[in-house]
Formats: C-alpha cells, structure tokens, sequence
C-alpha cells in the first residue's frame, strides 16, 4: 500500500496514509513522530496492531462527524486482509464512511464472509487469492479490479557485481529453515553463501545495498511472509524459490520465473536450491522470465489500476 500510495502523491495527489505502529510510537532508538511526512505522503500511526482498527475507525468517525471527511478526502482506501465484515471491521466492502466512498483493497477475506453482488463501484484484488475469495463470497469478475504486487523496475535491475561463487540472497523472518537447506547442501558438496538482506521496520526493501546484494547473487530465496519480495528479485534478474503458500504461487510462476518448495520443507527447499545451484541455463531462464514479468508488473502499473478504480467510483 505504502507503495501505491508513494505514486499516488508523485502525480500531485494529497494521500494520507493511516497504519499500524508496532513499536507503539518508539523504536529502540529514537522515537518516531505520530504524523510526519514520507516521500510526499501523510503518515498517521495509530498505536499497535491490537488496536489500530479501533483507532482507525474511531478516527474516521470523527472526521466523517465533523464534516472533515468529505472536505478534504474524496476515497477511503481500506485494507482488507482476512476480517472481511465481521465485527470490529469498520469498513465493509459497500460502505461510505458519511459521505466518502470507500475503495476496497482486498488482501484476503474470512471464509464467512459475503459480500454484496452490487456494491457501490469496483473492489481492488491485491493478489489472486483475493480474487478468488471475492468470487467465492458472492462478487462478480466484473467488479473486481486486479492490481497485483508489483516491482521498482526503476531501482531493481539487473547489474554488474555477480559473485564469482555461489550467493544466495536470503529474504527470511527466521534462519531455521534456510540454514537447515544449506546444511544439507553441504552434505552433498554444494555450499552457497547465504546473504540476508532483512527487511526494514517498516517493510520496505532498505536501500541500495539491498539491490547490491541481489545483483551479486547466483539466486533468490523469500521466505514465508516475504514472498512480496519476489517482484524485486525478478527485476534485478534473479530466479528466485519460495515456498508453496498462497502468496508464494501468486509472485513465482513456478518453472517460468522460479521454482516452489514444499512449504516447511527443508529438504525439499535444498533440492530446489540445488537444481538452480547446478544448472546455470535453468537459472538464467528463470532468471529472465522473473524479469519480464517484473517489468509487465511495476508498483506504476498498480497504482494506475488503483487511481483509475478511484475515478470509477
């Protein structure tokens, strides 16, 4: 979304962006302001992830009851992942907040949930399974818009740098499961380097050293709850494995733009790292492929589809 939003504002659109502040306002350093400015957007952060929808939807209460709202905001963008309208949701799919139209951008939706066959315009699919939650809680194609995770094709691309020796780019939230693929590789005479390039507090890849380590690398691994990261690694023209997930099957064609491991799968994951590892035309094939899909699919791309849905409301 952070993404979206940095493009919605570069072509001159005042965007306020309301989230989640898991450090409650403080890192472990220096604290960090509640509302400030980021790269053209208005940030607000609303406590932590506990009670950021109760905060948000306290918040948009006001400004709707104040009249605020529909002055100075035209779209509230919600960001659906999982709740769908269950209670405690503020913001079901076909409802205004006061005045304002609210665009969803959906994630994923609980099993229960069912959605209006005629909402009041379109709804935002961020992934296939998105897609598919919707069509099975009742929505039709025809109001679904797709604007898929994307990639800075302008900031990821292919470069010098690659390592004379197998590296291995490592997107993970733990080292268990990679470690223990690398130890088996080791047992049968293969040992890649393994280079974690973690993510920043706020999700976001984290500079240029990060595109630095994708060009060096041989391939690309986004653990589980990284699998996002995958659009970025095709964009620098590395084939990349994930795991089986949901997310995992959304941003890797498995066989076209890399390959997928049984999700939890140490050995399976080794196995996969291994064909890549030995068979350099499979590597750059996959490698090539990750990066045409990147450039069909750029974070650009997306906010466009998002700006136009806003337009249709």
């Amino acid at each position: 979304m952070r993404e979206i939003c940095v493009r919605l504002a570069d072509e001159g659109h005042y965007v306020a962006m309301v989230s989640a502040d898991p450090g409650g306002g403080r890192s472990e350093r220096t604290p960090r302001p509640r509302i400030e400015s980021v790269d053209g957007v208005q940030l607000a952060r609303l406590g932590t992830s506990t009670f950021y929808r109760f905060m948000a939807r306290l918040l948009l209460s006001r400004l709707a009851g104040s009249g605020k709202l529909s002055k100075q905001y035209d779209v509230v963008v919600d960001c659906v992942y999982g709740l769908g309208n269950r209670p405690g949701h503020p913001l079901p799919l076909s409802q205004y907040v006061g005045e304002t139209p609210v665009l969803p951008l959906v994630f994923s939706l609980a099993r229960r949930f069912r959605a209006d066959p005629t909402p009041p315009g379109p709804v935002i699919a961020a992934t296939g399974q998105a897609r598919r939650d919707l069509n099975g809680a009742g929505l039709a194609d025809n109001w679904i818009v797709s604007a898929p995770y994307g990639a800075d094709t302008e900031r990821f691309s292919p470069g010098p740098g690659r390592a004379a020796e197998c590296v291995v780019a490592a997107e993970a939230r733990s080292r268990g499961l990679l470690d223990k693929a690398a130890k088996r590789l080791a047992r049968g005479g293969a040992a890649p380097q393994l280079e974690y390039a973690w993510a920043s507090e706020d999700g976001e890849p984290a500079g240029d050293e990060r595109v630095a380590r994708y060009r060096r690398a041989w391939l690309g691994y986004c653990g589980e709850g990284r699998e996002w990261l995958a659009p970025a690694m095709g964009a620098c023209g590395l084939a990349v494995v994930c795991p089986d997930t949901a997310a995992g099957r959304d941003l890797v064609v498995d066989g076209e733009t890399g390959l997928l491991h049984r999700r939890g799968k140490a050995r399976d994951l080794a196995r996969q790292m291994e064909r890549l590892f030995k068979d350099e035309v499979l590597r750059e094939r996959l490698g090539a492929g990750g990066l045409e899909r990147a450039r069909q699919n750029t974070w650009a791309r997306s906010a466009g589809l998002v700006l136009s849905a806003i337009e249709n409301l």
